[in-house]
């Protein structure tokens, strides 16, 4: 059998407490009485009540300073005030005062207190229920923030020292081992670099979960000229031709959205980078799902069948050896998109390129 509720009752007035502890009192609640804000006060030395519920205008102490003194011993208390004043000034006090409801008097229907009490009595339990996932959160994040210490650290170091121990021995060796062996060294040391990257893309990954979203006026056609003019540099022999649209701006964080731009872009030029006339446009059109910026490519594209696996850490659709890449990408950028409240998704033929949109709330 559950323990009674208990109410602590603040109301100078004889005839109100009675009634309204005798109300409480048949609907199981254990109901403490005070006549006046000290006795609260007092009685809150040995009792801990699961709702207060207090007049205003009372002698000795008033119902205002009652609920000051409570803000800083008892914080999370739910607060309901009882008054017989419909004074604007009082209710918008009380609320900033942080009560959670105001009940005026006289109260022609107790069930009117009743239901005030339940539902204050329900928020309290789902806050604290909050409260309990939010510590729950805190313990996995430090977990996982020692699991990325664990990979950055304990993991790279044996890489290091695999890529280090063979580029000393294809050095020292390169003129006696056979052509087929000094192969096999440039394998591992390619192996050991792609692990690597695939590390700090995961780390990254890991971080995005919990970085706070610093929310500005974004153009994304600045960042895509950025982008665009580090990747004729970077590869001077590709004659991708890049079509931005201007003014695309967005509400979001700028620095994810780089990330976003990067990763979408990068694709595109990478993977309509074998095309003839290869081009890429950066724009924005309506669709079913809203507003929504696109980022089309002429390129290989992939099969529609394996849409499923298109945003998958490690799930790439296309071989090493046509395309590098750790697999990581896209699902960085959706894991950006979802945390902003946005979607993202793409539409693509086999040889005919791809087209990737993604929508992000408006300011």
């Amino acid at each position: 059998m559950t323990a009674a509720r208990c109410i602590l009752l603040v109301e100078d007035d004889e005839t109100i407490r009675s009634s309204a502890a005798m109300y409480l009192e048949d609907n199981e609640f254990e109901v403490h009485s005070a006549e006046n804000g000290q006795q609260a006060i007092d009685m809150l030395a040995e009792i801990f009540p699961d709702v207060l519920v207090t007049d205003i205008r009372m002698p000795v102490m008033d119902g205002f300073e009652v609920i000051e003194k409570l803000g800083v011993s008892h914080p999370e208390l739910p607060i309901i005030v009882m008054s017989g004043t419909g004074d604007l000034a009082d209710v918008v006090k009380a609320l900033r005062f942080g009560v959670w409801d105001f009940i005026l008097k006289p109260i022609a229907d107790m069930n009117i207190l009743l239901h005030s009490i339940n539902k204050s009595i329900e928020k309290a339990a789902l806050i604290e229920e909050n409260k309990k996932h939010r510590r729950n959160l805190e313990i996995a994040n430090a977990e996982l923030e020692s699991f990325n210490y664990s990979i950055s650290h304990d993991l790279r170091s044996p890489l290091h020292a695999i890529d280090a121990f063979s580029e000393m021995l294809e050095e020292d060796c390169s003129e006696i081992l056979p052509s087929e062996n000094l192969d096999h060294l440039k394998r591992i040391r390619a192996a050991t670099s792609r692990m690597n990257r695939m590390i700090e893309d995961l780390l990254m990954l890991s971080r995005l979960s919990r970085q706070p979203l610093e929310k500005v006026t974004v153009n994304l056609s600045s960042i895509a000229g950025r982008i665009s003019d580090s990747l004729r540099m970077e590869y001077p022999a590709n004659n991708t031709s890049i079509n931005i649209q201007d003014d695309l701006s967005v509400y979001a964080d700028a620095g994810l959205m780089e990330n976003v731009m990067e990763n979408l872009l990068g694709n595109a030029w990478k993977y309509s980078s074998k095309s003839e006339n290869a081009t890429v446009d950066v724009g924005r059109c309506q669709t079913k799902k809203g507003d929504a910026v696109f980022i089309r490519d002429n390129g290989a594209g992939f099969n529609m069948k394996n849409y499923d696996r298109l945003f998958g850490v490690f799930q790439r659709l296309h071989l090493e050896k046509e395309f590098k890449g750790t697999g990581v990408g896209l699902a960085t950028v959706k894991r950006i998109i979802q945390r902003h409240g946005g979607n993202i998704w793409a539409d693509s033929e086999v040889g005919k390129g791809a087209t990737f949109y993604f929508t992000l709330p408006e300011e």
